[in-house]
């Protein structure tokens, strides 16, 4: 039986500290920091941001951050 209301499909954000980023993607905090700083794949805006001060820590978008480790697993 289907349901009245379908139900969309939309890309689902999810943002979060480092350490709970690096948990819920299975890697290490430092490993996480290195693709985004050495390899530079993990892109400021798009996988990561700070908050509102330079001194700000870095939050995750995991979805976007799972996307783009997969993908370059693939390479």
């Amino acid at each position: 039986m289907q349901s009245p209301h379908p139900v969309m499909s939309l890309p689902f954000e999810q943002w979060l500290p480092t350490g709970a980023a690096a948990l819920a993607l299975g890697c290490s905090a430092d490993t996480l920091k290195r693709y985004a700083k050495r390899d530079e794949f993990l892109v400021e805006g798009t996988h990561w941001r700070r908050g509102p001060y330079h001194q700000s820590p870095k939050i995750w978008n995991i979805p976007a951050c799972q996307q783009a480790i997969q993908y370059r697993g693939r390479l």
